[in-house]
């Protein structure tokens, strides 16, 4: 569809100078939209030669100049030009030019290696320090590299480049200029006027490559895009001139790198606006300093990532704003109203906010100003849109069959965009059209659409769309709910094939206390039509992410297998069993041979099905056990129809798999957890081994519960000791099971009884400072003091008894002051902000003990698919405790 099809929709934007922040700005001289068709090294030569002793750079090493800044990139432009390498002219083929790489630190030198390789008509390649060795192979085999410059820090890394390129191609090392390196004072003394380009050598053409800037390869092989020499000063005239947001009397903070295309734009547009910038690598120096470090440089202008943003918020103390910051611009992954929200608490009213868009084939292309009072708002949520195209470009949505109304691929048409991938015209050919007038227009892989004020919303990648039940749905429109709720920090939602149709699976990072699938799915619901809601809800700790910042959905781990439906309902009753099981499991249809566990029951689905049986079956005494024997609708349905036994001689003890050849496991769930949390574990470890879940007394059955950790534990050995009267005993306890883990196994040990394995999972050893919850009021805390003396015995029997059994084992612990246990333990640690905390047992644990860290958090490392590693973990300590029990009864040899 053309541009001139009224049926294309196109976003025009605002006039940007009315906006609040702008005011009146000094450059060193004015950017102008004809510094474009000049070239980035013109404009550099203006602003070099107006303020030579203007400070440019600075990083944790060294500032830089103007001036030095151009002395140091005149010198390695010399370098280069001395090499016998191929140049761009008007007729030559991209196969017919040699590109340089510089591999290096996010340091001032390395800014000026990059200008002094472009002086020297070479197309630049920046190579991410941060890769892996074959990522930066593929990039140099993908452009043709045929030098490397490079640092002192990374001439080890150069080298293995070198050694690794093909026998009819070496690979050439030059190494970054310093000192008095190819030094010549008249020389200089041009650069230092602006005149980068060696002495005898023609300027480099403005259409001319002057960069390649290489794709994150997120759906495949990176491609590398073409830059000329205008897209960069069109670019800074475009985030400077343009908003009114920074001038050369503001400091910029270059944190991204680079290799990345916005990095690489970011850091030459505060070259060419004049602009102080002080330079830091995020990923090496982390952001625990962060903070002290944007105040002591002064910085006023940080453009960066939504999720580096998260982090920003994070680490500024209650009460306090980011006083210095003018101007701060998220890009490269999607921003949500509750990120704008976040971000104006801290920062000052009259910051310029922004949400920008742009591909690495496009540069910026558009910008959405956070004004207050209209984005950000308390109360607004879902994903922001990311603007207005920004001067001279065009954005239009082209609707492709089966995409929703309004909704397309977007295109973007200009002068100034990307000229092509390099050395792949049949790619070339897919993406870009030459047209009529001059501009070109690249066709990208996202999906958007255009409201009525011509403002431009993205909904996810084309190559991410899924069809549902004949429905296409854009993931990135499902992870717009799910930011909207107030517990959920990060998503991503991908279609998945393994089940033998296509189902949306959510990657969800919360802040809930007890995340649940089930209530995720719930919520989903009441927003968005049922096809979008996702089957499948997999909680991690943390989203994984490429080097460039982006989430890396191969990295994602494989989700669960949920298949539900299959036979229907026979009778009425086993279709009202059913209608609670779909309901609980926030699911459209459950068959009734389906298992509860398979279709993704946790324990706390477990705790609401029982309330709802109980509440409305009007069946009270069905506890956690009867679901895991009768763990199908049809079984279940059985069950209740024949009535639960009432009086169960070990209440506490729940068998999780009763048959087994080996030696009993088992297993203490934490504070008001039921034993049944544990089914994801049982399952993934080996089939004969019997295990045996314990929770607390009075959690299922009314009666009175244990007020000490002692009390506690003498109750569990009699239970254990009823299905294993005599040692060696093994015990597994999650959070507060694992500290009745330890009581239990010394009061086995004191009764003579032998202990030869404990498994500590993610729990606080006795004696932690746990900091009380000051967010409650003090009525409610006294009413959860009022509650926690009824557990066991108080008058709601639905799911109220879960959170108070949770507080009284907080009670408990504080109480218990524990003799060390000498036995041979293994400790677990999942990730979260205490795990070092979690790792601290020394004290309790006097024998042979050591410690594995897990991915997932305290709950989530119960549950799929992190409880696998966690199997593994067991299993092997097992095996490790079954040998040494052998060595130890086989005696001396």
């Amino acid at each position: 569809m053309t541009s001139g099809d009224a049926a294309v929709p196109t976003a025009t934007g605002p006039d940007f100078r009315a906006h609040p922040w702008r005011r009146t700005v000094r450059r060193v001289p004015a950017n102008t939209p004809a510094d474009a068709d000049a070239g980035l090294l013109a404009r550099l030569r203006t602003v070099i030669a107006a303020q030579p002793d203007a400070v440019a750079l600075v990083d944790d090493e060294r500032s830089m100049t103007f001036g030095e800044v151009a002395e140091l990139a005149a010198r390695t432009a010399r370098a280069v030009a001395g090499l016998s390498f191929r140049r761009w002219h008007p007729d030559a083929d991209d196969t017919e030019v040699d590109p340089v790489a510089v591999l290096a630190a996010h340091r001032a030198e390395t800014v000026a290696a990059v200008i002094g390789v472009i002086a020297a008509g070479s197309p630049v390649v920046v190579l991410d320090h941060a890769l892996p060795h074959p990522r930066l192979l593929q990039y140099l085999e993908g452009s043709g590299a045929r030098a490397v410059v490079h640092d002192p820090a990374h001439r080890d890394r150069a080298e293995r480049l070198a050694a690794a390129a093909p026998a009819g191609r070496p690979l050439t090392l030059v190494p970054i200029p310093t000192g008095d390196a190819l030094a010549d004072p008249s020389a200089d003394a041009r650069a230092r006027a602006g005149d980068l380009v060696p002495e005898g050598q023609p300027e480099p053409e403005v259409l001319a490559p002057a960069a390649l800037v290489f794709t994150s390869g997120t759906t495949g092989r990176p491609k590398g895009v073409v830059y000329d020499h205008r897209l960069f000063p069109r670019s800074a005239w475009n985030v400077s001139v343009r908003d009114g947001t920074y001038d050369a009397d503001d400091v910029l903070a270059s944190v991204l790198p680079l290799g990345f295309s916005a990095g690489l734009d970011h850091t030459l547009a505060g070259l060419q606006v004049g602009a102080r910038q002080h330079l830091r690598d995020l990923r090496a120096a982390g952001t625990g300093d962060v903070l002290a470090w944007l105040r002591g440089s002064g910085v006023t202008v940080v453009n960066t990532t939504p999720s580096m943003g998260r982090a920003l918020v994070a680490l500024v103390p209650d009460g306090e704003r980011l006083a210095d910051f003018r101007s701060l611009t998220l890009t490269s992954e999607a921003m949500h109203h509750s990120d704008a929200a976040a971000l104006r608490a801290v920062l000052p009213p009259d910051c310029a906010l922004s949400n920008r868009w742009g591909a690495s084939e496009t540069g910026l292309a558009s910008v959405l100003p956070l004004v207050p009072g209209e984005s950000g708002e308390p109360g607004q949520s879902g994903q922001l849109p990311v603007g207005w195209p920004v001067t001279e470009l065009q954005l239009e949505v082209e609707p492709e069959q089966d995409s929703a109304p309004g909704t397309g691929v977007v295109t973007v048409t200009g002068r100034y965009i990307a000229r092509r991938y390099w050395r792949d015209p049949v790619k070339t050919a897919e993406s870009f059209a030459e047209l009529p007038d001059g501009r070109r227009r690249f066709r990208s892989a996202d999906v958007g659409r255009i409201d009525e004020r011509g403002c431009f919303l993205l909904l996810g990648r084309r190559d991410h769309s899924v069809k549902v039940r004949s429905y296409l749905v854009e993931p990135g429109e499902v992870d717009a709910a799910l930011f909207a709720l107030p517990d959920i920090r990060e998503s991503v939602v991908v279609g998945d094939d393994s089940a033998g149709r296509t189902r949306l699976v959510a990657y969800v990072v919360s802040t809930a206390e007890k995340p649940a699938a089930a209530s995720v799915r719930s919520r989903l619901r009441e927003v968005l039509p049922p096809w979008m809601v996702p089957e499948t809800v997999v909680f991690l700790e943390r989203l994984p992410r490429t080097e460039r910042g982006k989430i890396d959905r191969f990295a994602l781990p494989p989700a669960p297998l949920f298949v539900p439906g299959g036979t229907p309902p026979r009778t009425d009753w086993e279709g009202v069993v059913a209608d609670l099981w779909a309901r609980v499991l926030q699911l459209p249809e459950v068959g009734v041979h389906d298992d509860f566990f398979e279709l993704g029951g946790d324990s706390l689905a477990a705790e609401e099905l029982l309330a709802l049986v109980a509440i409305e079956l009007r069946i009270p005494d069905v506890d956690s056990q009867a679901l895991l024997e009768s763990a199908t609708v049809a079984e279940f349905a059985h069950a209740l129809q024949g009535g639960m036994p009432t009086d169960r001689r070990y209440s506490t003890l729940v068998p999780l798999r009763r048959e087994g050849t080996g030696r009993p496991l088992f297993c203490l769930a934490g504070g008001g957890g039921l034993a049944m949390a544990f089914v994801p574990l049982v399952r993934h470890l080996r089939d004969d081994l019997p295990v045996w879940g314990l929770q607390a007394h009075g959690l299922e059955h009314r009666a009175v519960p244990d007020w000490s950790v002692e009390a506690a534990a003498r109750r569990q050995v009699r239970a254990l000791r009823s299905v294993q009267p005599h040692g060696p005993y093994r015990l597994l306890g999650h959070s507060f099971g694992a500290v009745l883990a330890v009581e239990v196994a010394r009061q086995l040990t004191a009764a003579g009884e032998t202990v030869d394995g404990l498994v500590v999972v993610d729990a606080l050893p006795p004696g932690s400072r746990v900091p009380a919850d000051r967010s409650r009021s003090r009525l409610l805390r006294a009413r959860d003091v009022v509650g926690m003396l009824l557990s066991g015995i108080g008058p709601d029997r639905g799911q109220g008894q879960y959170p108070r059994f949770y507080r009284q084992a907080r009670f408990l612990t504080r109480r218990y002051r524990p003799q060390p246990w000498t036995g041979r333990a293994l400790v677990v640690a999942a990730d979260g902000p205490d795990r070092d905390q979690r790792m601290a047992w020394g004290r309790t644990l006097n024998g042979p003990w050591s410690v594995v860290h897990l991915p997932g958090d305290h709950h989530s490392v119960l549950r799929e698919p992190h409880v696998r590693g966690l199997a593994r973990s067991v299993a092997d300590f097992l095996e490790r405790t079954d040998a040494a029990a052998a060595d130890s009864d086989a005696g001396p040899q």
